[in-house]
């Protein structure tokens, strides 16, 4: 086919091949048209679009297409663009329970729900993918609830970039709503991710490279990271960004085995077992110019437990912050340098109400101030310099009540 135009309903087509209702390897629209029921025994339950294939939808809505192997509804090897359209109960037991896409995928103003698959419920990408001002909801799968970005075939292009769009109660066993893995890079951008869950990372599983900004995560609900799971070899940058009320057993908010950059964040009232809303293990994380409030772990690191590795905070305020045990804004067996931070009311049951560090702490210019204030370092305190402590713990320069 060439420059040929669609409208209509298909349904109820079953194929051997691929593409139960289109198979397509020129230049296709489709719009005002319904999908529905439609299946195929190898790829695209609806459409194939094959390499050469340049596709245009819109106004459009896909339903019960399935396929035993890529894209329930979709499979794209070529190019296809997406807007104001639907994709619901869509399936495969492969990749891309909607779609799976190989080439160039570009989405708009357009909704996900229910669709399900092992690799990305809505979407699986090893190409190239732009979404933008879409909502993705109750999708499922054991990688990536709504979208999978991950390395299984090699491909020529690797991003995913998303923007404007919402994610509310995606469910996978990695990556509640986004899995990001091997060798690729994403963009997420004026975002929210709500009530999502997962095993490891609530919203969000990071393998890749992977730059949040000015988007936030309420909760949401993981065993390892409530919110971020940042693996490994992910390289993780957060910026402008907002973390409330998120849970999980290690990090309420985020868990960092990785490379972690936060600045000009919030965290508030994210619940742990450890790390209320940060813990990280063997990765390094720097913190500049984030606020940490009324967050809680039920042992250690009420705001932030970090363990083995380097811990840095500069500019950012902790307050209300809780910990049963050790560390009542953050609890520490790795290196810790805190410079130009303001510490007020945190509190631990049993010591460090503020700072409880087991290996090289370094504090300078700093204020700990308020109930349960106890700065306490049993590793080294390498750097003293400039600091107000309430309490004259950690041998301050200066002591008493800093009237914040």
């Amino acid at each position: 086919n060439a420059d040929d135009m669609i409208k209509a309903t298909m349904a109820y087509s079953i194929v051997s091949v691929s593409g139960g209702a289109i198979s397509n390897w020129g230049e296709l629209n489709i719009s005002d048209s319904s999908f529905i029921d439609n299946a195929a025994k190898k790829h695209g339950g609806a459409i194939a679009n094959w390499r050469d294939g340049e596709l245009s939808i819109s106004d459009s809505a896909f339903s019960g297409n399935s396929a035993d192997g890529l894209g329930g509804a979709i499979s794209n090897w070529g190019e296809l663009s997406i807007t104001n359209s639907a994709f619901s109960d869509n399936s495969t037991d492969s990749l891309g329970g909607a779609i799976s896409n190989k080439g160039e995928l570009s989405i708009s103003d357009s909704v996900f729900s229910d669709n399900s698959a092992r690799y990305g419920g809505a979407i699986h990408s090893t190409g190239a993918v732009s979404i933008s001002d879409s909502s993705f909801n109750g999708n499922s799968a054991r990688y990536g609830g709504a979208i999978s970005n991950s390395t299984i075939y090699n491909a020529e292009y690797r991003e995913l970039s998303i923007s404007d769009s919402v994610f509310i109660d995606n469910v996978a066993r990695y990556g509640g709503a986004i899995y990001n893995a091997g060798d690729r890079e994403a963009s997420i951008s004026d975002s929210v991710f709500s009530d999502n869950s997962a095993d490891d990372g609530g919203a969000i599983y990071n393998g890749g490279e992977l730059s949040i900004v000015s988007s936030s995560f309420n909760d949401n609900l993981a065993s390892t990271g409530g919110a971020i799971y940042n693996a490994g070899d992910g390289e993780l940058s957060i910026n402008d960004s907002a973390f409330g009320g998120n849970r999980g057993d290690a990090g309420g908010a985020i868990r960092n085995t990785g490379g972690l950059n936060i600045s000009d964040s919030s965290f508030s009232d994210n619940a742990a077992n450890d790390g209320g809303a940060i813990s990280n293990w063997e990765g390094t994380i720097s913190i500049v110019g984030s606020a940490f409030i009324n967050n809680s772990a039920d042992r250690s690191g009420g705001a932030i437990v970090n363990w083995i590795e380097t811990l840095s905070i500069s500019n950012s305020a902790f307050s209300g912050n809780t910990a049963e045990r050790a560390g009542g804004a953050v609890g520490s067996d790795g290196e810790l340098s805190i410079v130009s931070s303001t510490f007020s009311d945190n509190a631990s049951k049993r010591f460090g109400g503020t700072i409880s560090s087991g290996r090289e702490l370094s504090i300078i210019n700093s204020i700990i101030a308020g109930k349960g204030s106890a700065c306490y370092s049993s590793g080294g305190l390498i750097q003293n310099i400039g600091n107000f402590i309430q309490d004259g713990s950690c041998d301050p320069a200066f002591s008493g009540d800093p009237k914040l």
